[in-house]
């Protein structure tokens, strides 16, 4: 008997080649359930790690390796990866350059001046005259790249069908999957406990001085939007401080007091997040296709934290909510959420039914053994019986 050999294709260093990628492979590895490595970019000897790997997993930024793996060795078993759902990434995103695939139309003031408009056949005027001109042309997301973004997506498409399974973190993303995959399967994101400490550090404060945390990517700066006005409102009344770690939004706050820590390592953000000293966490979510079927790991993060959290009542949340963070769908709920966190601090028994969740089923160290089961599964049964489990 032998253990499973995994081999996960070149990761990013943002948080999701972390929680994808690198918290399984250290986990595979620190508790002996399979061997595991992550190739690196210019590594030697590729192809003797190919041949000796019964699994291979990657995401859609090794699309080059994906496709070479299936034309060299194609009985090979692949796995392919992706937590997003980048077909309806918004075009106002900047991360629409590279994702998307909406067909947007912009208003272009005196049209019929422009030389696009001149250079287009007759037939095609009367459209411009109505809807304006395509996304590509306008340039409105900077560095916007048809070819580019026109690549990611029939990319997306071939790794979802080529390869042997295709997994992602939420059953709405996987549902998706579906359409274009032969198999499909959740693997949650989950977090390795060890770092989140349950410690109390205490920061000097103003008198008064609540703080309020938040922590995301630069994809996030719409979510903000329903959310300010009532922080602004609620900070003539209260020295509210917004906490945020990770990308900051200058010109959505300026009628806020901002507190900004820039991105650390993965590894290092949860520490870094509990020296933050927040009374209560805010995860705002603009209703947008794209956001639904995002994962609820800014919820298991938090809740991780033992800091009480008040969370948009709607996907991907809104499953996880009851009994572990206090739900908001509009503003005047927002309101009066953060009234009620502001004059009854602490929350304990919501605080521990959110680590109890998280402690239970989004624990790396027991969703690992399970994640190495459902590689082990898509080899045949002749190699499966040569692999032992645990």
């Amino acid at each position: 008997m032998r253990k499973l050999r995994v081999l996960w294709l070149p990761a990013d260093d943002g948080g999701c080649g972390y929680h994808r990628v690198k918290i399984f492979n250290e986990a595979f590895t620190r508790l002996g359930i399979a061997e595991s490595g992550i190739l690196k970019v210019g590594q030697e000897h590729i192809e003797q790690l190919v041949e000796a790997s019964d699994v291979i997993v990657g995401r859609l930024n090794t699309y080059e390796f994906i496709k070479t793996v299936k034309e060299s060795w194609p009985d090979k078993v692949v796995v392919f990866d992706w937590d997003d759902n980048t077909l309806e990434v918004s075009p106002s995103n900047t991360a629409y350059k590279e994702f998307g695939s909406k067909d947007v139309w912009v208003k272009v003031d005196n049209v019929k001046d422009t030389e696009f408009y001149k250079d287009a056949p007759k037939e095609q005027r009367a459209v411009l005259e109505e809807k304006g001109f395509p996304l590509w042309v306008t340039g409105i997301t900077e560095g916007f790249n048809r070819y580019a973004n026109l690549s990611q997506h029939t990319n997306l498409l071939w790794c979802l069908q080529a390869c042997d399974l295709a997994t992602s973190p939420t059953p709405t993303l996987t549902a998706l999957w579906d359409k274009y995959a032969e198999k499909s399967a959740v693997v949650s994101n989950c977090l390795d406990l060890g770092f989140y400490p349950d410690v109390r550090v205490e920061r000097k404060r103003d008198k008064g001085e609540i703080r309020l945390g938040w922590s995301g990517g630069s994809s996030h700066s719409g979510d903000w939007k329903d959310a300010v006005p009532v922080l602004e409102k609620l900070s003539k009344k209260y020295n509210l401080k917004i906490v945020m770690a990770g990308s900051s939004y200058p010109e959505h706050f300026k009628g806020l007091n901002i507190e900004f820590h820039p991105w650390v390592s993965s590894d290092a953000h949860p520490y870094r997040m509990k020296l933050l000293d927040l009374d209560f966490a805010l995860i705002p979510l603009a209703d947008t296709d794209f956001n639904s079927y995002k994962s609820e790991l800014k919820m298991m993060e938090f809740a991780a934290l033992r800091v009480p959290m008040i969370v948009k009542d709607q996907l991907p949340y809104s499953p996880y909510i009851k009994d572990r963070a206090i739900p908001y769908k509009n503003a005047k709920e927002l309101e009066e959420a953060v009234e009620r966190l502001i004059k009854n601090p602490g929350q304990k028994d919501m605080v521990k039914n959110a680590y109890k969740w998280v402690s239970e089923e989004r624990n790396v160290d027991l969703l690992a053994p399970r994640l190495v089961e459902l590689y082990r599964s898509l080899l045949p049964e002749s190699v499966q019986r040569k692999i032992s489990i645990g």
